[in-house]
């Protein structure tokens, strides 16, 4: 358990940006059935904004340059890792397989 903590006192950001994706994909996953691609985005935007004030008030130590930086890279992260392997486990937004 120190580790973690360790990990997530020395890299925020990466943490931020990796919960960012997943959180994005829950929702989209679990609570939208067929998303449209404004509500994709309006997720990702909402997941962003709430995420990083939930670590602005958490954690000590925010540099907001880089937590830009990780939100962004959360969003090519999501579309690069998240829809490939959506793809390859036949996984779609509203529970269809995908073919």
């Amino acid at each position: 358990m120190e580790s973690i903590m360790t990990f997530l006192s020395t890299y925020p950001e990466m943490v931020y940006g990796l919960s960012v994706c997943f959180l994005t994909f829950i929702i989209l996953k679990y609570l939208i059935p067929t998303p449209t691609r404004t509500q994709k985005f309006i997720t990702l935007v909402s997941s962003g904004i709430s995420l990083g004030l939930l670590f602005y008030l958490l954690l000590e130590k925010i540099e907001w340059p880089m937590m830009v930086l990780a939100f962004l890279a959360s969003i090519g992260f999501y579309e690069m890792t998240i829809k490939i392997i959506m793809r390859k486990l036949h996984i779609t937004y509203n529970g269809e397989q995908n073919k």
